[in-house]
């Protein structure tokens, strides 16, 4: 909880050799506008950014795991860029990124996840939709990726799919 309901905090440039963002970490570090996390870096932990409303683009790399709403209520989060390395997103990861526009799904070895996990729900729901561009190393969307809470409403609103050049996916 190190800079937990911080809101002068505005950007935030973590080292090479931190692994793990602990649980609230920066949650409710509401001007926080920027995080550049390490190539080290593996693990997000539960609600570590969650109400990070300034938030506008995440590029998440080596990370293998991002914990239970990890960026839920980040409502100002626009862009997210899933790596390869990710194997495991828990409940309520991005649930209420209402003004998500870009999901860069990359993850190559990725859990399949429970219904109704809102880890997406009321995405996009603000704009004109989500763009979701699938890697071109995915063989697999995880099951129920983008199921939440099964009423239609709370789906995320995901209004484009483009598959890259080449992509090993089946469609």
């Amino acid at each position: 909880n190190l800079f937990k309901d911080n809101t002068t905090l505005n950007s935030a440039t973590l080292g090479e050799g931190i692994i793990e963002i602990g649980s609230s970490a920066f949650e409710g570090a509401t001007n926080m506008v920027c995080i550049v996390t390490p190539e080290s870096l593996t693990t997000i932990g539960a609600n570590a950014f969650e109400n990070c409303v300034s938030l506008n683009s995440i590029s998440i790399k080596n990370v293998k795991i991002i914990e239970s709403g990890a960026f839920r209520g980040c409502t100002g989060l626009e862009s997210l860029t899933i790596g390869e390395g990710v194997v495991i997103i828990g409940d309520f990861a991005f649930y209420g990124c209402i003004n998500l526009t870009v999901i860069n799904f990359n993850a190559i070895a990725m859990n399949h996840l429970a219904e109704n996990n809102n880890v997406f729900t009321d995405a996009g729901k603000n704009g004109d939709g989500i763009t979701l561009n699938i890697g071109i190393n995915v063989t697999v969307i995880p099951a129920n990726l983008f199921n939440s809470t099964g009423k239609s409403e709370d789906a995320p609103k995901i209004d484009e799919l483009n598959f890259a050049d080449g992509c090993k996916c089946e469609k």
